[in-house]
């Protein structure tokens, strides 16, 4: 590329990652899609899907070598090799959701709701949370947290940037919504389909402020969003939250309203969402 085409890539680069990040994993989710309600004839290997749920990451990988080159590759990925740092940065990532989950089934089961069985999902923990770390973690965070928001917050107000990746990363989650028995699509049956993607909205856009606090409070160590990730999708799995169709909407409402809260005492007693060199 020239210099001139070079400088407009880097003034353009936040808008040529989202539209990466839709390509990567629209070209992958779209024919899965077609191919779950066989619309064509098309069976897509297992390994497509992990591509298509990495798609922010791999769009950040390309966007930063075409404008960085190797230096930027280096420099994106070095929070993920920071694993020497305060010991209350792992205890909180990693309990942080769990213990919020496990307050919001407790809600729950005051009102009258068994507790969900965790015995047979024990043995497989640690390789569920391993598999879903490098799944959504590594696959999302390095693109959102780890390149994206510390982007616009240098142009915009923390709380700004948040809002603009809470409302992308929800559009972005959109194809899950048709995949039959899954957490979006169960939404949709219990709510209907407007005020499904609201709420999951107004849960990734909470999530959104709760990472981007954990990534710039920990002196921007990516593996703090990583394993926030990881864990909150664990341990809805290990408490049954985001089984919908046994537990109803209740258990992922409560984690949500306690979410809005925690991200509302962010912004009032911290200054940790805006980016700092």
């Amino acid at each position: 590329m020239t210099q001139k085409e070079i400088s407009l890539f880097k003034e353009y680069q936040i808008v040529f990652f989202f539209v990466l990040t839709f390509f990567i994993s629209g070209i992958i989710a779209i024919p899965l899609l077609l191919s779950i309600y066989h619309i064509i004839p098309i069976k897509l290997p297992g390994f497509l899907t992990l591509i298509a749920a990495s798609g922010p990451t791999i769009a950040a990988v390309i966007i930063v070598y075409f404008s960085e080159g190797r230096t930027g590759i280096t420099t994106l990925l070095r929070g993920e090799t920071k694993w020497r740092f305060n010991l209350r940065w792992y205890m909180l990532s990693i309990f942080l959701y769990p213990v919020l989950v496990l307050l919001s089934i407790s809600i729950v089961v005051l009102f009258g709701s068994n507790f969900p069985s965790i015995s047979e999902k024990l043995p497989n923990l640690l390789i569920v949370f391993f598999m879903i770390t490098v799944q959504a973690g590594i696959g999302e965070e390095i693109g959102w947290r780890g390149y994206v928001t510390p982007n616009l917050q240098k142009r915009y107000r923390g709380l700004t940037a948040c809002l603009i990746v809470g409302v992308i990363w929800t559009v972005w989650h959109l194809p899950l919504f048709w995949i039959p028995d899954g957490l979006q699509a169960n939404m949709w049956k219990e709510l209907g389909f407007p005020a499904a993607i609201t709420f999951y909205g107004i849960h990734l856009t909470a999530s959104s402020i709760i990472y981007t606090w954990g990534f710039n409070a920990s002196g921007k160590n990516l593996l703090v969003p990583i394993f926030l990730h990881g864990s909150t999708n664990t341990a809805t799995w290990l408490f049954s939250a985001n089984e919908i169709s046994q537990f109803g909407i209740m258990p992922l409402a409560l984690l949500t309203v306690i979410e809005i809260v925690l991200a509302i005492l962010i912004l009032i007693f911290t200054n940790n969402l805006q980016f700092r060199k």
